[in-house]
């Protein structure tokens, strides 16, 4: 399993040149928001299976002749553009992916994977769990940067892998 984080300051194609994150032939779980979208723009000329819950994500590989799209349907979040809910949850389980590529607001030390919105977040965290991992830092509204973790604004993320994350707080918070 791998776990790859692409925050501010990497371009996608450098992320996957530098850490081959996404190999040719591989079934990859994309799923939805700005910064998941533009990975996408930069793996459809390659030779991949995706499964997507993002309808831009799947508007971008249609009609791509090298992949081999999987759309999850459900309920519509007009607002994203995505499927989310039971249906989504429940298909999704039936795939398995090399990696997946996530986008997230935030990252809460003790409940994990979180956003604004719960059926987002539920979503969210079954298409993680699909497969091994990467992972992608949306931008939030309400906190300027990448990667925030709930309570600790000032914090940043050093390292990540599936099972383990690696936080340097600021000489002043303990």
């Amino acid at each position: 399993a791998f776990l790859c984080a692409v925050l501010g300051g990497f371009s996608a194609d450098q992320a996957f040149a530098q850490n081959g994150i996404v190999q040719l032939d591989h079934v990859n779980g994309l799923g939805s928001g700005t910064t998941v979208l533009e990975v996408a723009r930069c793996l459809r000329n390659r030779k991949l299976t995706v499964i997507t819950n993002s309808l831009p994500v799947i508007n971008t590989f249609a009609g791509a002749e090298n992949i081999n799209l999987i759309c999850l349907g459900g309920m519509l979040r007009d607002s994203e553009l995505s499927f989310i809910g039971h249906i989504t949850e429940r298909a999704v389980s039936e795939f398995r992916a090399d990696k997946v590529i996530i986008g997230t607001r935030a990252i809460n030390t003790e409940q994990g994977l979180t956003h604004g919105y719960l059926p987002e977040t539920m979503t969210d965290r079954a298409i993680i769990d699909a497969g091994s991992k990467a992972l992608a830092f949306d931008p939030s509204p309400s906190h300027a940067g990448h990667g925030y973790i709930v309570g600790h604004p000032e914090a940043k993320i050093v390292r990540l892998s599936e099972e383990h994350g690696v936080v340097m707080l600021p000489p002043d918070e303990d």
